[in-house]
């Protein structure tokens, strides 16, 4: 390899150091740098640059680098690329040839671990000002102990920043004490900019100038990206993300000069030291939603990725944040650094208990990638406080009362207990997992719940103020994530209706705080329910009068305002009879050409999850893993498909109206075994592999296959190649379901026929 001395000069530069202080090894490759301490630090280099004459292949250099290193072991390894995003094109074309989800992580430990330079970065850079760089704050500061330093105030688009970070990528924070954490409020962050972008996208794609092909493209992907058709706040997502994040702040030693609408510096001599998170996933994300609609992209590839990147450009360019140009002396900046960084504490559970027993619980629940947080431990995913967790399974219990009203001095008591519940092995242990979900979601949701009609306020106050733990209690048992037909809040706002209208029935006492701490409202309403034991007769009396469903689902849509979720009036109609039965619902459109189903049907969540709330994720799916995955015969998977339940087929007319409601008994997804497991083994490779593109799609025409169902954009799992994937869970393909169904709306028609 040679490098010319203009080369030699600009890498002094980006390197930091003086040009005697270099000695390029031609032959060798080795780039030597001793300062004027003595202290000599070798660099093994590779040229990357797309059109350089001496750039080197991948393997080669990394492998001359490990034989080096054994010589040198604090030798590191320099990779040069002509900008950020040059070097993450080359870093995802390495990846994509790889069959392994461990070799992709290797490829990211490695440039994570390489010390990287841009040939670009060298340049003087111009910022384009918003309004002309007219609207802006000065501040200076001159005085004997300060040399005229001065802070500028400046609205900036992405735009120009993201041009900035692709000239230096993480060089640009090499001030910052907080380098992009990455922990869960990291990742909330990055998920809660994703969400934003996306609306901001479907805000655009309505108005611009674009074939209808793309549109359609577009907004698939925005929907199955957050798992949710819910495009609320789209007008104003891009305005508003100014309002939502502080911004950040760029410091120079030397002054930035101010050009008309420009403002111009040396990106050597910068430092973000404060928004580095911020500016490091709006980076990220960019990147990410161009390389997805990129591979959506099925002909006409030039026309579509002009479209991809014009549509990126204008939302960067909709995007303004708030940017701090500080340039002062050195030790006020170390002082400003720290100031800025320390305004939002880390966040840890300081709960004194038995550090040994916490361990043991978390080996437990580690085998489901889960675990107890404690004091000097950072937030991850799959991560609980110590008090959350306690009050979880208390509330799981059936104990709400105890749970709100918890007592310190008795967390080592429960702990001890929860330590035995989880050494059963049980599938319990699991529905306990998947139920402090569903009491999280719920937290978030509570604020924007609604009273229900027709209630009495002083029957419903004390429900109202203090009965979230006796809600998160009774909605375990209800909250299924496979029928919340997704609308989730609306789901929950029905099962928090009945909840009321139930609990005030039980007692004819005011429903106090006091008596919401205890746990006895709660064990009346389990005592009701275990009288709710269904008798064949009961059933078969309950079919005899399933004609009158249809006309109660309507007056029901009617009285809850709203399009109503079939599965709580189903619930509602059998505990009226005193009827406890497994059951799910479709809805089928009855056409001129036959019966159409309008979705595809969910199976639970944890039948996916399973993949990686498992012992030694993600290692495991390594080959030279001493443990295996879960194979389908012991798999949630089968369960699913293997179980009985009651289907209730709503058959809708082709304005929605329904017109009948079927029941299927003793209905199951047995005959889809065969294609179950091949879907199932076609995961194991794709969590193998480490790529979602190995996914079973609908397309695919395997009877099942496997998209988005989450809480929200923010509601991801880790996956085996290290990034973060919006959770997913198996569905029924329509034309598999009809398939299976039709015979029996037929038979059930002919029944009907028989009887009239």
């Amino acid at each position: 390899m040679f490098i010319p001395s203009r080369d030699l000069k600009k890498l002094s530069r980006l390197l930091g150091v003086k040009e005697e202080e270099m000695d390029f090894k031609e032959n060798l490759n080795i780039l030597e740098i001793t300062n004027d301490n003595g202290d000599t630090v070798e660099y093994y280099v590779g040229d990357f640059c797309e059109n350089s004459k001496h750039n080197i292949e991948f393997n080669e250099f990394r492998d001359n680098y490990e034989r080096y290193k054994v010589i040198n072991i604090e030798m590191q390894s320099l990779m040069l690329f002509e900008s950020w995003e040059a070097g993450q094109d080359y870093r995802e074309k390495i990846e994509a040839n790889l069959g392994l989800s461990r070799q992709k992580r290797e490829i990211k430990n490695f440039f994570k671990n390489s010390k990287v330079c841009y040939w670009s970065q060298d340049d003087e850079i111009e910022m384009d000002l918003e309004e002309e760089g007219l609207n802006y704050l000065e501040y200076k500061i001159s005085s004997e102990n300060f040399n005229e330093d001065k802070g500028l105030v400046y609205n900036m688009s992405l735009k120009e920043l993201y041009s900035l970070y692709n000239r230096t990528g993480v060089e640009l924070f090499k001030d910052n004490v907080r380098v992009k954490i990455v922990n869960v409020q990291s990742e909330r962050l990055r998920n809660n900019f994703k969400t934003s972008f996306l609306l901001g996208l479907y805000n655009l794609n309505t108005s611009y100038s674009t074939n209808q092909e793309f549109k359609n493209l577009l907004n698939n992907y925005i929907k199955e990206s957050t798992g949710s058709e819910d495009f609320e706040g789209h007008e104003v997502a891009l305005e508003g993300f100014w309002f939502h994040h502080n911004g950040i702040t760029i410091y120079s030693s030397n002054n930035f000069k101010i050009k008309e609408d420009k403002i111009i510096f040396d990106p050597l001599n910068v430092s973000v030291i404060n928004g580095a998170q911020t500016l490091t996933h709006c980076a990220d994300i960019i990147r990410e939603i161009r390389k997805n609609l990129r591979k959506l992209v099925e002909h006409d590839y030039e026309k579509m990725n002009r479209f991809i990147d014009e549509l990126l450009e204008k939302l960067m360019c909709k995007i303004r944040i708030k940017t701090i140009f500080i340039s002062v002396d050195s030790q006020l900046k170390r002082s400003i650094t720290l100031g800025l960084n320390s305004q939002i504490p880390v966040n840890i559970e300081d709960i004194e208990t038995n550090t040994e027993l916490v361990d043991r619980i978390n080996e437990e629940i580690g085998e489901k990638n889960k675990r107890i947080c404690r004091k000097g431990e950072e937030g991850l995913y799959g991560g609980f406080y110590l008090l959350d967790f306690i009050k979880s399974y208390l509330m799981f219990q059936d104990k709400p009362g105890t749970a709100r009203n918890l007592n310190k001095k008795d967390l080592e008591k429960y702990l001890k207990e929860i330590e035995l519940f989880l050494a059963s092995k049980s599938d319990e242990v699991d529905e306990f997992l998947k139920s402090i979900e569903v009491f999280d979601h719920i937290d978030k949701w509570w604020r924007k719940r609604q009273k229900p009609e027709g209630l009495d306020e002083n029957s419903y106050k004390g429900l109202a103020s203090n009965g979230k733990f006796y809600f998160k209690s009774y909605s375990k048992d209800i909250y299924n994530d496979a029928e919340d037909e997704n609308d989730k809040d609306e789901y929950l706002q029905e099962i928090y209706d009945q909840f009321v209208k139930n609990f005030i029935q039980l007692t004819s006492e005011e429903i106090t705080s006091n008596l919401l701490k205890r746990d006895d409202l709660y064990k009346l309403y389990i005592d009701n329910r275990k009288r709710l034991q269904s008798s064949q007769g009961k059933i078969d009396e309950f079919l005899k009068r399933i004609s009158e469903l249809p006309y109660k689902y309507e007056k029901y849509k009617e009285n809850n305002q709203s399009k109503s979720n079939r599965s709580m009036f189903i619930k509602k109609e059998l505990e009226e009879k005193e009827i406890t039965i497994d059951f799910r619902t479709i809805t089928v459109t009855k056409t001129e050409e036959g019966n159409v189903l309008k979705e595809a049907f969910p199976l639970p969540s944890k039948t996916f999850s399973q993949f990686y709330e498992v012992k030694g994720y993600p290692e495991i799916y390594d080959s030279e893993s001493e443990n295996n995955p879960i194979i389908f015969e012991e798999s949630y998977l089968k369960k699913e498909i293997e179980k009985d339940f009651f289907l209730f087929v709503f058959i809708e007319d082709s304005l929605g109206k329904i017109i009948d409601i079927d029941i299927i008994s003793n209905f199951s997804f047995s005959d889809l075994s065969v294609s179950a497991k091949k879907v199932y083994q076609n995961t194991i490779t794709a969590f193998e592999k480490g790529d979602v593109e190995l996914f079973a799609a609908q397309s695919d025409d395997m009877n099942l296959h496997i998209r988005t169902k989450a809480k929200d954009g923010n509601d991801t799992f880790a996956f085996t190649d290290g990034s973060q994937q919006v959770k997913r869970t198996f569905w029924i393909n329509k034309t598999a379901l009809i398939n299976l169904i039709n015979p029996h709306i037929q038979e059930g028609l002919r029944e009907k026929e028989l009887v009239g």
